[in-house]
């Protein structure tokens, strides 16, 4: 099972974009979701991660509501290793 130890956004708030650092401890396939507070999803992509720093940018967020989302990395079971919040 992989460990994600880290994942930091930049910009929060954003505004059109978002830069997404995930610092993975081995190398192996993950699943990003973006959802809105209802649960509808955003964005949803495979990111294959190796071990150490991963950067990756999710774009064409200018049409979505003003508001928090919530952005989830999982394992290809789908289990959560790690939340976070971010707020246009």
């Amino acid at each position: 099972m992989m460990a994600v130890n880290v994942i930091t956004t930049r910009p929060n708030p954003f505004i059109s974009s978002l830069t997404l650092e995930i610092t993975a401890s081995e190398d192996q396939p993950g699943v990003v979701r973006m959802a809105d507070p209802s649960g509808k999803i955003i964005s949803l992509f495979l990111w294959k991660l190796k071990k150490g720093v991963n950067i990756s940018n999710i774009n064409n967020l200018n049409k979505l509501d003003t508001g928090m989302y919530l952005l989830d990395v999982m394992d290809e079971k789908g289990h959560i290793m790690c939340s976070t919040q971010v707020v246009k």
